[in-house]
This record gives structure tokens, C-alpha cells and sequence, in this order.
């Protein structure tokens, strides 16, 4: 596969990567920490008093109390949510949707507001699907704008300063090995960045949550000055915050220009007006698109950013779930942002351009050195943006995980390494040991799937010179053949190691179909696929890819080891071998007589 410019990566990521990083994120992660009853218990709290987050007790205290302050002493918004949260927990739900909520109170004001109020009554004002105590919901415009300010804010501040500030102790195979041009966050947070790269391009859809800079702020606090008027106090608190948080709009496209005294709940004003979500559209130009999802629900909410991306003319789309409710929430949510025949085409068939993967368990990053090492070569590779002190740090972390050997994992891994130290001119000292490295580890790619690297192709790691052409310098191309060759020897010997309980194998086959293949070669792929199929749902898959191979030039050999497995005592083995060499003389024939 060579490196082509016209095709792009996009990572996606949703509350769900923050939640497998052990962050306490979730709505209910804010309330328990503002709670008096249930602070003492919250996820937060919780990561403070063992220390294992980096966090002290009194700074947890410092950040609440500020919170706090922020929020008001009566915000009539947070103390229906909270109201919401406790009648859920009632019925044994420890959950509540902040936004669902904001867009039943804005619902209501909004119903209140444009009959003028005239009507006092609160009963059957809307048409809701539960019920709801409305008593003392803010419904008057200007108290239902400040207190939705200051839920903002202090949300945000709870991000920036607790979630933010957490230690991170693990990370997740799927998400390092992926190379996104771009991520899409749906997050507040900066957990990518802080975790595995700060110098991805990242498209904070919602909003990043920052320490607000502001003349009239002072060291964790959101007050604003003593002297500022209350009409100016929701100008403050809208202006000093940077997060998307609210509803999606309801009313008629015909209808907005009429109803916008509510505006600023909706989302998609709250991005115009903060200059989020629109990063990622230039990668929409791309021929190919490959497309990565992982913690996002596919809520139609976001169907704008799903039909640019997933919907995209030449997509394919690797989906992570964590479970098996959400993987059923994943395809019933895509259904309803594309409708039940795109989902049926794009997932069905034998190579599917959405395809649903489990996610792998989350890695402890001490364990075996491997994530030092990766995260060090990343950062090296980017000499030119780090300090000569974070050099330093993450230069000797490459070379503990290379001297120990306890950091390569793959041999996606050595080429990773070589590609980056070639480039830094520091590839004389370190090109036997990579080499020594290759013959010891799988030969896998960087998701850890079974690739036949007989056929690895030097051109993919191709830069651009001086001028942008691409080119493969002849010390990598040298490597990259090295590496080939000690395959060569070591499938020939071994034989290709299939899991026989994975399509990987069938999938990565069919990508790349071998233009010569020995006749050792040949006799491994053909034990295997026999096994296959003994054991696979997908014979025809299996099927098409051995007829495939065995017509490949190294034909003499498959006819060797058919007739070869004619003799065998299995009738299912020699049945297999008959038909394929029925193939393989049609093939001949065929080929003879376009000659």
C-alpha cells in the first residue's frame, strides 16, 4: 500500500474515552461533587483521598467551594436537575442528562413566554413523557439565563480544574495505534492531549474547557467584581465561559426567526458564538476517508458531524464499543441518524465499510514499557515543537525501551522506531538492535492483526523531501527488505500463525492478494485456510481468497502441495484439493489461450 496524500484519518471521540481513562465525567461524577451529602462519595473526592490522581484533599475543597460560588446560592436551574437526578435514583437509575433537562425548563419558559404570559397555570403547558414537578423552575428569562450561565461555567471550571489536573494511569491500544490527520472531540477535556499526543490537530466540537483569563478573576475563583451591576452579570458569566452545553433545536426551520428569545440554550448558536466545530470540514475533501470511533454513542444529536464523516462519499468506518449495550445502542442511534438501508449496505458483505469492534481492555501504562516508548518516539518526532528538557525525558525513555527490549511490541513497532531515529540521525547505534527485535516479535501490524509482511512495501513510509516528492531513502528501503527477508524465512519456516476465531486474517489476505508466493509459503496459507474452514461461518470469503492465491504465480507450487493433499486419509482435504486444482487448470487454460 503506498502512501497516498489524499486520504485521511478521523478519530472521533466521546465521553466514553474519558470514562475508559477512569475520569469522572458524567453529569452525575459533578453533582455528587457539589452535593453535601454525596461529596464525601464522589468519583472525584474519591480519586483525591486516595491520591492516586495527583490531587489533594484541600484542593478538591478549594475547587468545590469555588464551584460553588460560581453556581450561586440559588439557581433554581441546578435545583431542578438535582431534583430530576434524585427522583431517577429513586427508581434505581443513578443517571441524568443535564441537557434533556435544561430542555425541559427552556421548553416550559419558552411556552410561558410567548402566550405572553398570561397564563399563570403550569399544568399541561407541554406535552412531556414524564412527569415533572416544575415548582420553582426558573421561568422568567433573565434568572433562567444567569443560573444556565453559571451551570455552565462552573461545569467548566470542574473540568479545567479536577478532571484536567487527574493523573493518568492507562491507555488504550485501539486509540494509540490509530494516526488520525484529525480528531474530533465531543469532550471538554484534554485527555488525547494529555495522554498520547499534543500535536494531533483537534477539532473541540464542544468546547475545551480552559482556566478562564479574565481581569476580574482571580486564583480559583468565577466571581465577577463587587461593583459590576446586575444587569451586566449574565454578560459576564456568558462571556468568560468556552464550552457548548444545551439543547437541540425543536422548532420548525419556518419558525426560528420567531422564537429567539431562548437562542443562546441552543447548541448550534453556542458554536457560531464560540467559534467551535469546523476544523475537521477540511478534511472532507480527501479521496478516502478513514474514519475511527470510540466513546460516542452516535446520538442523532451530532448527526451533522456523523453524516460528514461516516456518510462520507468514500468512507470506511472502524466503530469501538465497550459493551454489548452500546453496541446495540450504536447501530440503533446510526439507524437513526442514516436510515435503515444505508446501515444494512455499509455494514453488510463480506468487506463492510462500518464495521463494529469490541475495544480492547484499557492497558495499565507501566506494563512493559511499551507506552514510554511509543510516547517518546511521538515526541521526538516532533524535535522541532518540545524543549530541550522534555527531549531529554522522552530521548532516555526510547532508549530504556529499546536497550531492554520490554517496549517493542510488533513489528509496527521497530519500524516506528527506525523511521523516527532515522530521521533524527541517531539510526547507526540503534539498526542491529531493531533488527533483532524483528526476528523475535509477530509478524502483526499496529492493531496487532496478522499481516503478511512478505509483502511489506517500503513506499509506505515514504516523506516528503525538500521539493514534497515522496520518497523512500535507501536506508529505509534496505530496512524494509531486511525485514522481508527474515519473514520470508521465518513464514517459510513456521507457516502464517492464523487465529482461526478471527476475520482479521481473511480481511488482511483480501486487501492484499500476494503477487508471488512459494511454494512453503503456500503450504502454510493452505493448512490454515483448511482449518478455517472447518471452523468458520465465512467459507465463501475463505474460498474466493484460496482460489485467489493458488492462481497467484507460484501456481507450479500449489499444484505440488494439492496433489500432495489428494493423498491425505481426510475426504473433506482431498475434496478441497480437487476442486481447487479443477481451478487452477481453468485458470491455465484460460491464461493459455489469451497468449
Amino acid at each position: 500500500m503506498s502512501k497516498n496524500e489524499s486520504e485521511k484519518t478521523i478519530l472521533i471521540i466521546g465521553n466514553g474515552f474519558d470514562i475508559a481513562h477512569g475520569l469522572p465525567t458524567q453529569y452525575t461524577d459533578f453533582m455528587d461533587f457539589i452535593d453535601v451529602t454525596s461529596y464525601k462519595f464522589s468519583k472525584a473526592y474519591q480519586i483525591a483521598a486516595t491520591n492516586s490522581g495527583g490531587l489533594s484533599e484541600d484542593y478538591c475543597n478549594k475547587v468545590r467551594d469555588t464551584v460553588l460560588i460560581t453556581l450561586g446560592n440559588d439557581n433554581q436551574l441546578l435545583k431542578f436537575i438535582k431534583r430530576q437526578l434524585e427522583s431517577q435514583r429513586g427508581m434505581g437509575e443513578n443517571w441524568v442528562d443535564f441537557e434533556q433537562e435544561i430542555a425541559n425548563v427552556v421548553k416550559l419558559a419558552e411556552k410561558k413566554f410567548y402566550d405572553n404570559r398570561k397564563n399563570n397555570n403550569l399544568d399541561n403547558l407541554w406535552n412531556f413523557d414524564f412527569d415533572i414537578d416544575f415548582s420553582n423552575v426558573p421561568t422568567d428569562s433573565d434568572k433562567l439565563h444567569e443560573d444556565f450561565y453559571r451551570l455552565k461555567c462552573a461545569f467548566e471550571y470542574y473540568v479545567a480544574e479536577i478532571v484536567d489536573k487527574i493523573v493518568l494511569t492507562s491507555y488504550s491500544k485501539d486509540i494509540q495505534n490509530i494516526k488520525p490527520d484529525m480528531i474530533i472531540s465531543l469532550n471538554y477535556s484534554d485527555t488525547y492531549e494529555r495522554q498520547y499526543s499534543r500535536f494531533n490537530e483537534i477539532d473541540y466540537i464542544h468546547g475545551k474547557a480552559l482556566i478562564m483569563n479574565s481581569e476580574h478573576l482571580t486564583t480559583h475563583s468565577f466571581c465577577p467584581p463587587e461593583d459590576i451591576s446586575d444587569d451586566k452579570k449574565i454578560e459576564f458569566y456568558r462571556d468568560i465561559n468556552h464550552i457548548v452545553l444545551g439543547m437541540d433545536e425543536y422548532y420548525p426551520e419556518n419558525e426560528l426567526s420567531d422564537h429567539t428569545q431562548f437562542i443562546q440554550f441552543r447548541k448550534y448558536f453556542q458554536r457560531i458564538s464560540k467559534r467551535t466545530g469546523s476544523k475537521y470540514r477540511k478534511l472532507l475533501t480527501a479521496e478516502k476517508l478513514n474514519v475511527y470511533v470510540f466513546g460516542h454513542s452516535l446520538d442523532p444529536t451530532d448527526a451533522v458531524i456523523l453524516k460528514d464523516t461516516i456518510g462520507h462519499n468514500n468512507s470506511r468506518t472502524t466503530i469501538f464499543y465497550h459493551d454489548e449495550n452500546s453496541h446495540i445502542r450504536g447501530i440503533t442511534n446510526l439507524i437513526k441518524v442514516f436510515g435503515n438501508s444505508f446501515v444494512v449496505d455499509k455494514c453488510d458483505g463480506n468487506d463492510p465499510q462500518i464495521s463494529f469492534v469490541k475495544q480492547k481492555d484499557m492497558t495499565d501504562i507501566d506494563d512493559g514499557g511499551h507506552f514510554y516508548l511509543m510516547k517518546g518516539l511521538e515526541y521526538l518526532k516532533h524535535i522541532k515543537e518540545i524543549s530541550g528538557n522534555e527531549f531529554d525525558r522522552n530521548y532516555y525513555r526510547v532508549i530504556d525501551g529499546l536497550n531492554n527490549g520490554r517496549g517493542i511490541e510488533t513489528q509496527n513497532d521497530v519500524l516506528i522506531a527506525f523511521s523516527t531515529l532515522y530521521n533524527l540521525g541517531l539510526l547507526e547505534q540503534f539498526q542491529t538492535q531493531l533488527l533483532n527485535a524483528i526476528k523475535d516479535k509477530p509478524v502483526r501490524d499496529s492493531a496487532g492483526d496478522l499481516v503478511n509482511a512478505i509483502w511489506l512495501d517500503p513506499e509506505w513510509w515514504a516523506e516528503p523531501t525538500v521539493d514534497q516528492r515522496l520518497e523512500v531513502p535507501k536506508e529505509k528501503r534496505d530496512f524494509i527488505n531486511s525485514i522481508n527477508e527474515i519473514n520470508r524465512n521465518k513464514l517459510g519456516r513456521e507457516g502464517k500463525q492464523l487465529v482461526i476465531d478471527n476475520n482479521n486474517y481473511i480481511h488482511e489476505y483480501e486487501k492484499e492478494i500476494p503477487v508471488e508466493i512459494s511454494q512453503n509459503e503456500y503450504r502454510a496459507f493452505l493448512t490454515r485456510m483448511i482449518g478455517a474452514l472447518k471452523n468458520s461461518n465465512e467459507t465463501k470469503r475463505i474460498w474466493k481468497l484460496l482460489e485467489a492465491v493458488t492462481v497467484s504465480k507460484g501456481n507450479v507450487g500449489a499444484q505440488i502441495e494439492l496433489k500432495a493433499m489428494e493423498k491425505e486419509k481426510d475426504e473433506y482435504k482431498q475434496i478441497v484439493a480437487k476442486v481447487l486444482l479443477k481451478y487452477l487448470e481453468e485458470y491455465l487454460e484460460w491464461k493459455g489461450a489469451l497468449l
